[in-house]
């Protein structure tokens, strides 16, 4: 129940589908996960979010380092050419594993579910490919984007 704590409840049933929260909806034009809302602006009430996944990714780093929360190195490889890379590489992430990804999850027939799942399996065979030979994370030892 709202009021109870710091967290609200919803009810969403199948017949109305995936409702949006008028948070999210406030925050993000298209109302898509993820979105952050930095906890300076939401309290000056201002409402600036970051959204996409790859913005949040850099704008968690960046945050991290500017307010000290973490002594990790950053999630970007050095260099620009690297990081130029890293961005390509997470932008086809994002097309080519993510959405086929989400077709499995949501589409209702079997057989776009099924197509869906082919193409995943298939871009997930060149992900990891591609993946660096002294892992366990795809750019070597160290956690990255």
């Amino acid at each position: 129940k709202k009021g109870e704590g710091s967290m609200e409840a919803l009810t969403i049933t199948k017949d109305k589908g995936y409702v949006k929260h008028p948070v999210l909806l406030q925050h993000n034009p298209k109302g898509l996960v993820p979105t952050i809302l930095p906890p300076e602006t939401e309290k000056k009430g201002e409402g600036a979010s970051v959204y996409e996944s790859l913005f949040c990714i850099e704008f968690a780093d960046e945050y991290a380092k500017e307010k000290n929360l973490s002594n990790r190195a950053s999630l970007m490889p050095n260099g620009a050419f690297a990081k130029g890379q890293a961005r390509i590489m997470a932008s086809w992430v994002n097309r080519q594993i993510c959405s086929p990804f989400y077709r499995v999850l949501i589409r209702t027939d079997k057989k776009e579910r099924a197509d869906a799942f082919a193409e995943l399996l298939a871009h997930l065979r060149i992900f990891a490919k591609s993946i660096h030979r002294e892992g366990p994370f795809f750019y070597g030892p160290g956690l990255s984007i």
